[in-house]
């Protein structure tokens, strides 16, 4: 009966730590694969936050490299515009010195010469002494002057005169600012294709 009991004994020690273990085997297998699970997780996350952290250093090296660009168009673009303006300023000037009153004075007698016969004139004038110019002009085109010749002072010309006919758009703008209009017709395409070279 010893012995049966014996056997009876390690049959249910056999049993008891075989289910134990198999018991023990089950849970360690489930904790490996939830660890694996978790592990596949967790690199998935941290792939989708590597992810997401280069398309935002991308966005944001791009952003700034547009910014960038931008910036230096817009200097181009200013510098650019400040030269033109220096351009502009230098030539205005150089054509207000080079007015000469006694070449003025001959421009206009000899504009009225030619149209007193017909028209009265109106010219309008600035930078010149009217007094002078009104007497010298009668003076000169007396012999042609069936009309009148009226002279004012203008003091919206900076520099220079316009000379026309009364009553009608036909005149001839010898202003400062008419003939660095008519210059930089000519010169600003030139000075556009030197700024824009590069």
């Amino acid at each position: 009966m010893e012995v049966k009991l014996e056997k009876l004994i390690d049959k249910i020690k056999n049993e008891g730590v075989g289910s134990a273990k198999k018991e023990a085997d089950k849970i360690l297998q489930e904790a490996q694969d939830k660890a694996k699970n978790e592990l596949k997780s967790t690199n998935k996350k941290i792939e989708t936050l590597k992810e997401n952290a280069k398309k935002e250093i991308d966005s944001y090296r791009a952003n700034a490299n547009d910014s960038i660009k931008q910036a230096a168009r817009d200097t181009i673009i200013s510098v650019r515009d400040e030269i033109k303006k220096l351009f502009d300023n230098a030539l205005s000037k150089k054509i207000t010195n080079s007015y000469d009153e006694d070449l003025m004075k001959k421009i206009i007698v000899d504009i009225a010469k030619n149209w007193a016969e017909e028209k009265d004139l109106n010219v309008v004038a600035n930078g010149i002494d009217i007094d002078k110019l009104q007497k010298l002009v009668i003076e000169q085109v007396k012999n042609n002057l069936k009309n009148s010749i009226e002279i004012k002072l203008d003091k919206k010309i900076s520099h220079g005169f316009r000379i026309g006919i009364k009553g009608e758009d036909m005149h001839y703008d010898f202003t400062d600012e008419s003939i660095l209009d008519t210059l930089k017709l000519y010169l600003n395409p030139k000075l556009n294709e030197i700024l824009s070279e590069k």
